[in-house]
């Protein structure tokens, strides 16, 4: 989810990185960018735990929108939502 009262952030602009980035904006993915299945089951696992905390983390500040998550916390729920396909009953 973006936030549209923000400016974008693009991986391949010439502000850097956004996975290192510190600025109050959004990280997009670039036009074109294919989602692997994974990738977007992370990314619902993610959106729905958000949005049950009602976008708040533990100690009450805001969680971020997807886009704007770090390259490792995606990697992290990308673990977690592989091992929640692949669970046996």
């Amino acid at each position: 989810m973006i936030n549209q009262s923000k400016p974008n952030h693009f991986l391949h602009d010439s502000l850097g990185d956004p996975e290192t980035c510190t600025g109050d904006h959004n990280h997009p993915e670039p036009e074109g960018a294919e989602q692997t299945e994974l990738q977007v089951l992370a990314k619902t696992g993610y959106e729905a735990y958000a949005e049950h905390q009602n976008w708040k983390a533990y100690n009450g500040s805001p969680i971020p929108a997807w886009d704007a998550v770090r390259g490792d916390v995606k990697e992290a729920w990308e673990v977690a939502a592989l091992a929640i396909a692949t669970a046996s009953a």
